[in-house]
């Protein structure tokens, strides 16, 4: 074997010797200890929950409910965490998502008798404000957006775009509404229906909302002559969006400030100090890789921009 052959396998053994040493210097090199990350604190002492809410609600988007469910389960079960602060970044997401999270939040605070203070960051919007109305107490930025109690259903009309490439569809159907928000222009009659929907669905928010807040509503608004709780909810929804500062002074969110003003004020309802530390959980989902665009028909959203429907009808008819 030639000398030059020999150097370069020599080269080649101790590059690859190098680089399997980074790769388990990577691997298992040990974090260093963090006031906010779950590893540091997950096995000692007296300390807080923080759970990360930030993104679309709704398995197929950001925040999981599986995740959510574990993460909860984790705090509830450990003795160590005293209580609970859900650190919101989302604009909202999907119906049911929205509800299963304000429901199994509700449930979670009744089994474990451990508090829970919601801060909205950025935005909490819509489903995200859902979610928020579990919660004991309700924090928020200053120049948060929130509010935005609504209901949305979009439906794309691809009518001209059809006849221009040619593409036609033949419906054969049971049920003179099975194709209600189909790609084509629907009747007066499939609006109403579809209306009636998104009707019923506004009002069960405009109930959780009256379910969570009531009392604190109730009390904020106790000097306004002839006041009515379902008025009053209503007044404040019809999809409109604040500011955390125009929250406050409607008695949408009861107080403001950041992330560790809403770690206090946890510690406080816990009865632990300032200086616990915390456990802090992503809600995440894992990245995968998907060949198709998941449906998402009716949304709690701000904007109605934040789980696309392509097309909404598809999933409602499945």
């Amino acid at each position: 074997m030639s000398k030059g052959i020999k150097l370069v396998l020599i080269l080649f053994v101790l590059m690859t010797t190098s680089v399997m040493f980074m790769v388990a210097a990577l691997l298992f090199w040990p974090a260093q200890p963090s006031r906010s990350t779950g590893s540091s604190f997950s096995r000692i002492g007296t300390r807080l929950g923080v759970m990360e809410l930030h993104g679309v609600i709704g398995d197929d988007y950001s925040i999981s409910e599986e995740k959510v469910k574990q993460i909860l389960d984790h705090f509830g079960k450990s003795g160590s965490v005293k209580g609970l602060v859900l650190h919101i970044s989302s604009p909202g997401g999907g119906v049911v998502a929205s509800e299963h999270l304000y429901y199994r939040l509700r449930a979670w605070k009744a089994k474990y008798r451990k508090p829970v203070v919601a801060y909205l960051d950025d935005v909490g919007a819509s489903g995200a404000y859902f979610v928020a109305c579990a919660a004991d107490e309700i924090l928020a930025s200053s120049s948060c957006l929130t509010g935005s109690i609504g209901v949305v259903i979009a439906i794309q009309n691809y009518e001209h775009l059809f006849n221009n490439i040619g593409i036609h569809t033949y419906w054969i159907k049971a049920g003179r509404h099975k194709t209600a928000g189909g790609e084509y222009p629907m009747s007066e009659e499939d609006r109403a229906m579809l209306q009636s929907t998104v009707d019923d669905v506004y009002e069960q928010f405009l109930s959780i909302v009256k379910e969570g807040r009531g009392d604190k509503l109730a009390a904020f608004y106790v000097d306004q002559p002839n006041f009515h709780l379902d008025v009053k909810v209503k007044e404040l929804a019809e999809g409109r969006i604040y500011t955390g500062r125009q929250a406050m002074g409607l008695g949408l969110v009861d107080g403001l400030g950041d992330l560790e003003d809403a770690i206090r004020r946890a510690a406080a309802r816990a009865g632990v100090g300032d200086d616990t530390p915390v456990d802090e959980r992503e809600t995440r989902r894992p990245a995968r890789l998907s060949l198709h665009a998941p449906a998402r028909p009716v949304r709690l959203a701000a904007g109605a921009r934040a789980a696309p429907a392509i097309p909404a009808a598809r999933a409602v008819r499945s």
